[in-house]
C-alpha cells in the first residue's frame, strides 16, 4: 500500500477516484485522508458502510457497471485502478473512458500482478506440496490449468497475466504519458503471496477476501526486511503511472 500511495501523490486539494475499490474499499478510505474528497466506485455497494466522522465530506462511494461513467469530463486529479484491468474485456476503450475523466496533467495509477512466480516455479520444479495437492486432487495438473481455473475464480476477462511491456503499450495506445514504474512488491513477497493464494485455491477458499488481507503485516515485515537488505526489489506487483495530456 505504501508505494501505491506515494505513486497517487495526492495533496490535500485533489479530488481522487478509486476504480474497483472492492467491497471494503480499504485505499479509498486511505486516499480520502489524504485528499480533499475521495470516490470509491465498484459493481457493488461496500460491505461495511461505516465512515468515520472525519471523513463524512471526503468519502463517497458509488455503484456502477460498465466502461461508462456518468461523471463529468475532467472530474479528478488522480485515478486508482488497482487489479482491475484484467477484469475489463475491452481495456484500451476503457482507459479512454478513464482519461476523459481525470484533469488534464492528472494521474492513472494502475496497479497489477505480471507474473505468478512462486506457483510458477513451483509447479516447474515439482515442489513437493504441488505434488501432494495434484495427488490428492486438489490442485490441476499443470501451471497453464491452474491459472485459467484461478482467473475463472477473479472473474477476469482474460486468462494470462500479461507482462509490463503490455501495459506500457496498453497505457501509450490510450494516448496517456507513461511518468513512472515502481512494485509493490519484490519477487520474493510476490512468491510468498502466490503459495499463500495456491493453499487457499486447494483448501476450496476463495484466492482473495479478507482472510487474505490477514497476513498482510507478515508480507510488510517481509518486503521491510528484504528493503534494508537491498534484495529482489523489481519484481512482483508493478504500479504504472500514466499523466493525461
Amino acid at each position: 500500500m505504501p508505494g501505491i500511495l506515494r505513486a497517487i501523490n495526492a495533496s490535500s486539494n485533489d479530488t481522487l477516484l478509486d476504480f474497483g475499490c472492492g467491497g471494503r474499499g480499504y485505499l479509498t478510505f486511505e486516499l480520502a485522508r489524504r485528499s480533499k474528497k475521495a470516490i470509491g466506485l465498484d459493481t457493488h455497494p461496500p460491505r461495511d458502510p461505516f465512515i468515520p466522522p472525519e471523513l463524512f465530506e471526503k468519502l463517497e462511494f458509488v455503484v456502477a457497471e460498465g466502461d461508462r461513467t456518468e461523471f463529468p469530463d475532467d472530474s479528478f486529479d488522480a485515478v486508482l485502478m488497482s487489479e482491475v484491468l484484467l477484469c475489463i474485456p475491452e481495456p484500451e476503450r476503457f482507459l479512454r473512458e478513464v482519461e476523459r475523466i481525470v484533469k488534464p496533467g492528472g494521474r492513472v495509477v494502475i496497479v497489477n500482478t505480471v507474473d505468478r512466480l512462486g506457483i510458477r516455479e513451483a509447479y516447474e520444479k515439482r515442489m513437493w506440496l504441488v505434488r501432494m495437492m495434484i495427488k490428492l486432487g486438489r490442485a490441476p495438473s499443470t501451471y497453464e490449468e491452474y491459472t485459467d481455473r484461478l482467473h475463472l475464480r477473479f472473474g477476469n476477462a482474460i486468462k494470462s497475466l500479461p507482462n509490463i511491456e503490455y501495459y506500457k503499450s496498453l497505457i501509450e495506445r490510450s494516448g496517456l504519458a507513461l511518468k513512472q514504474k515502481s512494485y509493490v512488491w519484490s519477487s520474493v513477497v510476490q512468491k510468498h503471496l502466490d503459495m499463500l493464494q495456491f493453499m487457499f485455491f486447494c483448501l476450496g477458499m476463495k484466492p482473495f477476501g479478507r482472510h487474505f488481507f490477514l497476513f498482510y503485516p507478515y508480507f510488510w515485515i517481509l518486503a521491510k526486511v528484504l528493503e534494508w537488505t537491498r534484495r529482489e526489489r523489481d519484481a512482483g506487483s508493478v504500479i504504472l503511472v500514466g499523466e493525461v495530456q
